[in-house]
């Protein structure tokens, strides 16, 4: 994403970049002049960015599982690498927020890959990648059910 924002020339640069005929004219970038409205903090697409955010940081509920696992499990210890893995988390998401903002301004999808061409070929590998990932976070996810069914079905018998 940065790459397509930062280079010289690129391929959704406007208004001659080389993937903007195959984008849907929704999608393709748009950036306000001076004095335009912005839109408003609680319309549709803020609250879908808001809800992805959101899902960045599901897995608080197997934090006592990963404590229990941690090698020298001390709370001090267990709080500097929480805060270390919600931070990072946190910077990887406002990088690629604004890269994707910097490079569709008003137009961007709240799913941002989809404003990337389908013939762009890296942003084929970024959604392969946030496949794999979502793919990835059903075994944290399935954790959290199967613990919890355990503990209504066999807790007091």
């Amino acid at each position: 994403m940065g790459a397509r924002l930062l280079l010289p020339n690129s391929p959704y640069a406007l208004p001659t970049g080389a993937f903007l005929c195959t984008l849907s004219p929704h999608l393709r970038p748009i950036f306000k002049s001076q004095g335009a409205p912005s839109p408003s903090f609680l319309s549709p697409p803020t609250l879908v960015l808001t809800s992805m955010a959101a899902t960045g940081y599901l897995v608080h509920f197997t934090a006592p599982e990963f404590y229990n696992e941690l090698k020298d499990n001390t709370l001090t210890r267990f709080g500097k690498l929480t805060s270390c893995g919600f931070l990072g988390t946190a910077i990887i998401s406002i990088v690629m927020m604004s890269f994707g903002y910097l490079t569709f301004g008003g137009s961007c999808a709240g799913m941002i890959l989809n404003n990337y061409s389908t013939q762009d070929v890296g942003a084929a590998v970024c959604r392969f990648f946030t496949a794999f990932s979502l793919i990835g976070t059903y075994p944290f996810m399935f954790g959290g059910l199967r613990s919890a069914f355990f503990q209504l079905a066999y807790d007091g018998t």
